[in-house]
């Protein structure tokens, strides 16, 4: 997945929140640290790898994430995190609740795994 996402950022870093639609820049480090930085207006800050792959494991695991269930502290980051997952081929953003009724009243917005596609007998990997 970490390949698949340096792929997406070389073709595009311009993001937008999905509720707000905020606009944000991400790029890869460029220092060799294995994390991608997020720009927004003057805010900056970082998502690292080990970080993304807990929630990739996560995904994998349960089939979807949103942020009542995202590991490691990065439900204040999940504005920034799904739009750019979103991108995957084998991921997308889905409206999830708790209830029927909350579909339609309330839902709460996730990212659900769709699976991926096996290339040429290459054996997937984790990330």
């Amino acid at each position: 997945m970490w390949d698949d996402i340096e792929k997406i950022l070389k073709l595009k870093t311009k993001f937008f929140t999905i509720k707000s639609k905020t606009p944000f820049t991400v790029q890869f480090d460029s220092h060799g640290e294995t994390r991608i930085i997020i720009l927004k207006e003057d805010r900056t800050f970082y998502l690292y790898r080990d970080q993304l792959l807990d929630l990739w494991q996560q995904i994998r695991n349960y089939g979807f994430s949103n942020s009542k269930i995202i590991p490691n502290g990065l439900s204040k980051n999940i504005s920034y995190i799904f739009p750019i997952f979103n991108e995957l081929e084998y991921l997308k953003l889905t409206e999830l609740s708790d209830s029927f009724t909350g579909i339609s009243n309330n839902p709460s917005i996730g990212i659900q795994y769709l699976g991926q596609k096996k290339e040429n007998n290459k054996q997937l990997s984790l990330f």
